[in-house]
């Protein structure tokens, strides 16, 4: 119940910090905070390209997946709710006009695996889980990753997040729906990849034996 818990609080506080302030570095910073509350209690995932990553990687049971993906999805639901009950709106997700559906897919994928291998890097091997600046290196990560991506895609890199954002935006009969399916596939995509490529390259002398 308590690895539900901090799924749910951690992406609530992830979407409150990625829609007041719009800001990739701000986001990153949150990141790292709620990765520290919740990363020795539920693995600090919040997001479900990494949880499906640890799936892929033999390292979540396929009911801890469900209940986990519930989890983000409804801490991510709660966060978008209060932004717009507190504000009239919600922040929207879509693409830049100039790129084509290849270009911000592929991003979508590519920069979710990469999350994903740093993720699973750091919570997964000998030689980095007992190393106590995980939570800074994916935080940064993630807001290098915004940075980067989120020109090209608009996107957050978690389907939890643009379900929701989507879900809010209905309300102000937004567009954001006509780009959820490559919000969800793609990172969803790359999380898959980056797990399996993950189990395949790391020996298993290197991996804690312990489930995450």
């Amino acid at each position: 119940m308590y690895k539900y818990l901090a799924e749910l609080t951690g992406s609530f506080f992830l979407v409150l910090a990625l829609g007041f302030t719009g800001d990739a570095f701000s986001s990153g910073l949150l990141l790292v905070a709620v990765i520290y509350m919740g990363g020795q209690i539920s693995g600090a995932h919040y997001n479900p390209a990494v949880t499906l990553a640890f799936w892929a990687a033999g390292r979540l049971q396929p009911g801890t997946l469900w209940t986990y993906l519930v989890s983000q999805v409804a801490g991510a639901f709660t966060g978008c709710l209060l932004i717009y009950f507190m504000t009239g709106t919600v922040f929207q997700t879509a693409p830049s006009s100039a790129a084509s559906p290849f270009q911000y897919i592929t991003v979508e994928l590519l920069f979710a695996f990469l999350l994903c291998m740093v993720y699973l890097m750091l919570f997964l091997t000998r030689n980095f889980r007992n190393n106590q600046v995980y939570g800074l290196a994916i935080g940064l990560s993630y807001a290098g990753i915004l940075m980067v991506g989120q020109p090209v895609t608009g996107g957050v890199f978690n389907p939890a997040v643009s379900l929701a954002v989507t879900f809010v935006d209905s309300f102000s009969l937004g567009g954001s729906y006509l780009y959820l399916p490559a919000y969800i596939l793609a990172p969803s995509a790359g999380g898959i990849i980056a797990g399996n490529l993950f189990a395949f390259l790391v020996r298993s002398d290197h991996l804690l034996p312990e489930e995450v």
